[in-house]
């Protein structure tokens, strides 16, 4: 089966839908739908189906047909709004980074708005902190965001865009930026701190440690820098951290952390009862960054099995706990 990869729009009078497409070798069109619409065009009758599912649509009779139904899908993609990155980032005034970027919407210059962008990676996203329109007759736009070290774990980042109902996007380059993390003893990343089951009115204390993996470079690229460590807050006061530093010789923040050494946190925990506990552990690094990781403690009320019914694709399936699942 032959995948047509890019996204597709096709709009005849209204409203419009966005297709991916799929032929196999006996020519049958699938598309894709994006949104939940009924359209009708004078060759392929397209009726109200669910999102996300394939639907057969029509029988291409002759292999000609596909390339020019191809080409028309090729052109009227051409005719959406489409994004380029047009400059490397520039880091000049970290934490703050910056990229400008190209926009079209049907061929002319079109201008964006912060509510309409996102900065991903695989795994997260963050919205910028301005857009600014730089040239509208060429449709030049700088984006800027704060560095992030959620990013950073990536060379590449997604500029991610939005305009009157479509969506485009281009990647862009990473500069080498801090990338911190916590870790364990043994220097092994860790997601979340959980402190377990701990009695009402008993303080319990755990460690973690904060490690800068990679540092940025001075202006030369011949020295690594060290970040500074502002502060270290909770969001709950059922948490306390405590700050020792580097090789259990406790100092006071704010500090330097250079990298790949791993600095211990102490965290003290003392629940008033036995219920659930959870919060944040952010801690605030060169004047505006920030990096956040979850702690909890005890555990929460799960309520009696649930049985999960589907409804589609053949409908009133019953999944229970545990049950295997073909």
């Amino acid at each position: 089966m032959t995948s047509i990869r890019t996204k597709i729009s096709l709009q005849h009078r209204r409203p419009k839908i966005f297709f991916g497409g799929l032929i196999n070798s006996s020519a049958n069109l699938y598309v894709f739908a994006a949104q939940r619409r009924r359209m009708q065009t004078p060759t392929f009758p397209i009726w109200h189906f669910p999102i996300g599912r394939f639907v057969k649509v029509t029988r291409l009779v002759h292999p000609l047909s596909v390339s020019v139904f191809l080409a028309l899908l090729v052109v009227s993609a051409h005719a959406q709004f489409q994004l380029r990155v047009t400059s490397a980032v520039d880091s000049t005034a970290y934490p703050e980074l910056s990229v400008t970027v190209q926009c079209t919407l049907g061929g002319n210059p079109s201008t964006l708005d912060d509510a309409g962008i996102l900065i991903a990676s695989s795994r997260y996203s963050i919205r910028p902190l301005r857009v600014q329109t730089l040239d509208t007759s060429r449709g030049i736009v700088r984006i800027t965001w704060l560095a992030d070290p959620r990013l950073q774990t990536e060379p590449y980042s997604k500029i991610i865009a939005w305009k009157n109902g479509a969506g485009a996007s281009d990647s862009v380059r990473l500069p080498r930026l801090p990338i911190v993390r916590a870790t364990n003893q043994r220097a092994e990343p860790i997601e979340e701190i959980a402190l377990g089951i701990i009695p009402p009115n008993v303080t319990t204390t755990a460690r973690f440690y904060l490690q800068l993996l990679a540092g940025r470079y001075n202006a030369d690229g011949t020295n690594e820098l060290p970040i500074t460590i502002d502060s270290i807050v909770t969001s709950s006061p059922i948490f306390r951290v405590e700050w020792i530093g580097w090789s259990g010789t406790q100092s006071s923040l704010p500090t330097k952390v250079y990298s790949p050494l791993l600095y211990l946190i102490r965290v003290h925990c003392q629940p008033p009862d036995t219920n659930f506990y959870s919060g944040t552990v952010t801690i605030y690094y060169d004047g505006a960054l920030s990096y956040t990781i979850p702690i909890s403690c005890n555990q929460f009320p799960l309520p009696a099995p649930q049985k999960l019914r589907f409804t589609w694709p053949r409908g009133n399936e019953l999944l229970t706990p545990c049950s295997d699942v073909t």
